[in-house]
This record gives C-alpha cells, structure tokens and sequence, in this order.
C-alpha cells in the first residue's frame, strides 16, 4: 500500500515534466516501465541544516522506506537560493529524476518565472 502511495505521488510530481512535451498528456501516460531505474535526487535550494534540507531528508527518509527507491538529498546553494533555481531550470534533466525542494515560487525573482529553453514554469 504506501508503495504504491509514493509510486502514484512521483507520478504526480513528474506530470508537468511530460506536459512540457505534450501539453494534452494525462497522468496515465507518464508512468515509465522500471522508473525508477537510478536513485532520485532531491534538490534543496538552500544549505544543510537549515529548515528546509531537514525537510527534505525526512521526506526523503519516508520515501525510501516506503517505496524502496534510494533518494540522494543534493544542496545547491548560494545567492538566496538563486544557484538552486537556476540549476532546476536550466540544467536539471527533465526526467523525472530530480525534484527540486524550495520553499515558495512567490519570492521568486522575474527572470526565474519567464520560460527558459523549452521549459513552462508552472
């Protein structure tokens, strides 16, 4: 049960990801045979220790004893978190392999919410 709890959660999590190819594509067709085949990488925008990377490694920790997929909690800090956004908007694979963990897009600067090559902000 909390398997497949957290495998439907991903699904969620990785829609907008397949909607940037196709704008019409449903949450049934983003399910992926063996996804996921390598550990998943939670993105925390800010540093170890602070609020929200403890969160995330709970988060973490919950989601590996759940579902059994290894979980990797990667900081990319700096400049307010700006180094973290910009890495999830211009070099993160959309492949559902990274999850980016911020803490709100409303303190986002403009140019963090404009579209950048090929990617919708949401």
């Amino acid at each position: 049960m909390g398997r497949d709890c957290v495998r439907l959660g991903l699904r969620f999590a990785s829609a907008p990801v397949a909607a940037q190819s196709d704008p019409k594509a449903e949450i049934s067709e983003t399910e992926a045979e063996g996804f996921p085949s390598q550990p998943i990488e939670f993105t925390v925008v800010y540093p170890a220790g602070g609020g929200m990377d403890v969160s995330a490694r709970l988060l973490a920790k919950q989601v590996e004893s759940l579902s059994g997929d290894r979980i990797i909690v990667n900081n990319r800090t700096g400049g307010a978190g700006m180094v973290g956004h910009s890495y999830l908007a211009t070099q993160a694979k959309p492949d559902g392999y990274t999850v980016g963990v911020i803490a709100s897009l409303c303190g986002a600067t403009p140019c963090s919410a404009r579209k950048v090559a090929g990617r919708t902000p949401i």
